[in-house]
């Protein structure tokens, strides 16, 4: 029972990380460069992972979040603690 809830795990775990190399790959070809690591466009600190949002199809989570304060602000909790679903 445990092997196969390894491989279920290893499974889910592979599956994810192809959507968010896929997302990457889909924000560099649209914007012609990578997510930055974090960017400061409005003052505050935003991370690579609100950039491609749009492609693990989060919509939930960028409705919530709010780019006028930074990703670790507390105006962006509600947001930035959403489990991911992909």
């Amino acid at each position: 029972v445990n092997q196969i809830r390894e491989a279920a795990n290893r499974t889910a775990c592979a599956n994810n990380m192809k959507q968010i190399f896929t997302a990457i790959a889909g924000f560099e070809s649209s914007n012609f460069t990578y997510p930055a690591s974090v960017r400061s466009s409005t003052g505050f600190r935003q991370g690579w992972m609100i950039s491609i949002l749009p492609g693990i199809e989060q919509k939930n989570v960028i409705d919530m979040y709010n780019y006028d304060w930074g990703w670790n602000s507390a105006e962006n909790t509600t947001a930035t603690s959403q489990k991911i679903a992909t």
